[in-house]
């Protein structure tokens, strides 16, 4: 059977769109998280030596510093600023003393 649009016999739209909508959102989430797993997954094997409170205090330092690029707790940073914050995060989030790329 053809879908003619003049006869209505082209399925549920509005569920349809429900439906898409909704796959294509639960897709992004877990895609973010799978990213976010494998970023941190990476980190934490980086560096072994580094203990989980020295991981939080290195968290801690980002947020700070973060808090300086963005005031209004906005979330989000031009992307003319990433460089200069993570030239004033110490490391391991932050990029070494001599980086100069």
């Amino acid at each position: 059977p053809v879908c003619q649009v003049e006869e209505r016999n082209c399925g549920n739209v509005p569920l349809a769109v429900i439906y898409f909508v909704g796959f294509i959102v639960f897709e992004s989430f877990i895609f973010l998280n799978l990213f976010i797993a494998v970023v941190l997954e990476n980190f934490a094997e980086l560096d072994p030596g580094i203990a989980v409170v020295q991981r939080l205090a290195a968290f801690e330092d980002f947020r700070r510093h973060w808090l300086t690029f963005d005031p209004t707790a906005s979330h989000e940073i031009p992307v003319s600023s990433f460089v200069p914050l993570m030239h004033s995060v110490r490391r391991p989030i932050g990029f070494p003393e001599d980086y100069t790329r």
